[in-house]
């Protein structure tokens, strides 16, 4: 086939890296961080795959760059254990250094499980890329305060960015945990926040299809400005 988008995904195909090539052993027991960061820093337009397994991490997964998809295989899942605090307190953090957020991004068929600790974890995804999606992705929060997904606009940027702009969320759920069948304290499903540096510049223009949040005190919380 020829035309559309069909250019895009015959080049992901080159450019395609595993992360088990990287050292990950994705059997819940191993410390995959290190690994799978390497596989991605090393991806330059193109997909980091996951084959099925419990790949536990200590620290966030970070994609600041453009052009980059991370696909699970069947079921493969980010699991963040117990008494374990990321540095940004999410299992997966997509975000740009620069004054503008990454585009192109994609996450599909994953899952992210990320435990209460003391130290406090924010919650499963911070998601600043524009132009990008999610689809089949699960995120499993724990703790109180939490988020599953967190749309943040210039989380880490220095310049005034616009974004997260025109993603696609399709099949994302996210499950919190509860307490005689109430919600814990300060969960939220999908979270939208406004810019740092622009106030104003609230997420906007993302479409979502067939997602759902369950057992969260608020399943949709957005903060905006002006």
């Amino acid at each position: 086939a020829s035309g559309g988008t069909d250019w895009y995904w015959r080049r992901m195909e080159v450019n395609n890296s595993n992360v088990k090539d990287f050292g990950a052993k994705g059997d819940g027991t191993n410390d995959d961080t290190t690994a799978i960061q390497a596989a991605i820093d090393a991806t330059t337009e193109g997909v980091v795959v996951f084959p099925a397994g419990d790949y536990k991490i200590t620290d966030e997964i970070t994609v600041n760059k453009n052009n980059i998809t991370l696909l699970g295989m069947n079921t493969a899942t980010l699991v963040v254990p117990s008494a374990t605090t990321t540095t940004t307190g999410y299992a997966i953090d997509v975000y740009s250094t620069g004054a503008s957020q990454p585009v192109n991004c994609h996450l599909i068929n994953m899952n992210v499980d990320i435990s209460t600790n003391s130290g406090g974890n924010s919650g499963g995804i911070r998601w600043g890329a524009s132009y990008g999606s999610m689809k089949a992705v699960n995120a499993r929060i724990r703790g109180d305060n939490m988020s599953g997904i967190a749309l943040q606009n210039n989380a880490h940027a220095t310049g005034s960015g616009t974004g997260p702009y025109y993603n696609h969320f399709d099949q994302v759920f996210v499950q919190g945990d509860s307490t005689s069948g109430t919600p814990l304290s300060g969960t939220i499903g999908f979270e939208f926040v406004a810019s740092t540096h622009t106030a104003s510049r609230c997420p906007n223009t993302n479409s979502f299809i067939c997602c759902r949040a369950g057992s969260v005190y608020d399943g949709y919380y957005i903060q905006g400005h002006g």
